[in-house]
């Protein structure tokens, strides 16, 4: 397949390429053919060479055996890739660090929710109650045509930015927001007030597993416990459709903190897994003459000519 094709259908989620393509302002898509994953290509400020990173938020490959031949194929143009490898894919530690030599580590935690035991047994009391009291306002779904929620989503998203100050790779621009709807293995669910949608929840389901993507709510949507209510409802229903575990992701940001969201995911879940992050210089040479105009060599990041937020 081409870069900036828009892939094949039968693949879901993170690994379509309908969803590099909804992040194309983050760089252009650049297929790992034999591994069945996505890279993003982008230019290295003026310095007229590029780079690949993973899409948002981690890297899902058919095939992560084959991921080291694939990266060994890449353009030569490229200085190197950075991504944060999918904690449920089938791949060893030893494997990770001879396909990334550079730098092959645990990176955050993910909880997981195994959809085979009783959600009554292992989600906090606290969540439980709270999901109670939200259903009383209520009422959730899923939706049937998620387009018919481009509007609200992107209403919803952008009080979230608001409200959070987000900046960085969560900022979804507009037309990066709609096409995330038009991902296939979209399970979108609407929670409801009246006739106001005051929560919408985005899950990728991808074979056995679920992945939860983004959520947003209103203001009111926030006062209710909202989230609670949405997550009760998704949950159940990803067991009605016999999928065997939710995952839910980690914290926000680059380090693990105990903040809000790390607790609420912790409440659904019932174990956990370790993403890892993953860098490889592809061009020794451009590396370090990039490197060096950066004066990036003690910032301890990887790829040392960026910064956190991703710029040159």
């Amino acid at each position: 397949m081409r870069a900036g094709d828009g892939g094949d259908a039968a693949e879901s989620g993170y690994r379509s390429g309908r969803y590099a393509l909804a992040l194309a302002h983050l760089g252009t898509p650049l297929q790992l053919s034999r591994s069945g994953g996505w890279l993003l290509r982008r230019p290295i400020g003026d310095s007229g060479f590029e780079d690949a990173r993973g899409p948002y938020p981690i890297l899902v490959c058919r095939d992560w055996s084959q991921v080291r031949a694939d990266l060994e194929s890449l353009p030569s143009t490229l200085a190197s890739v950075t991504l944060v490898a999918d904690p449920l894919g089938e791949w060893t530690a030893e494997g990770l660090k001879a396909a990334f030599p550079d730098v092959a580590r645990p990176f955050k935690t993910h909880y997981m929710t195994d959809l085979r035991e009783d959600l009554g047994r292992i989600t906090a009391r606290h969540h439980q109650r709270a999901a109670r009291r939200a259903l009383r306002h209520v009422s959730v779904e899923v939706c049937a045509s998620p387009a018919e929620a481009r509007a609200d989503w992107i209403r919803l998203y952008g009080n979230l930015v608001v409200r959070h100050g987000i900046v960085g790779l969560a900022a979804f621009p507009e037309d990066s927001l709609s096409k995330q709807l038009d991902v296939p293995g979209l399970m979108l669910v609407r929670v409801r007030r009246g006739e106001a949608t005051v929560g919408l929840v985005l899950w990728y389901l991808d074979g056995s597993v679920a992945r939860y993507h983004l959520a947003a709510y209103s203001p009111e949507g926030y006062d209710i416990g909202a989230s609670h209510a949405a997550f009760w409802f998704s949950l159940s229903e990803l067991q009605r459709l016999g999928l065997t575990w939710a995952h839910l992701g980690g914290s926000a940001g680059l380090a693990m903190t105990q903040d809000g969201l790390d607790r609420f995911k912790r409440g659904w879940a019932s174990g956990t897994c370790t993403a890892w992050l993953c860098g490889r210089i592809l061009r020794q040479d451009i590396y370090e003459q990039l490197t060096a105009r950066a004066g990036g060599a003690s910032r301890g990041y990887f790829p040392a000519y960026r910064t956190p937020d991703g710029n040159p």
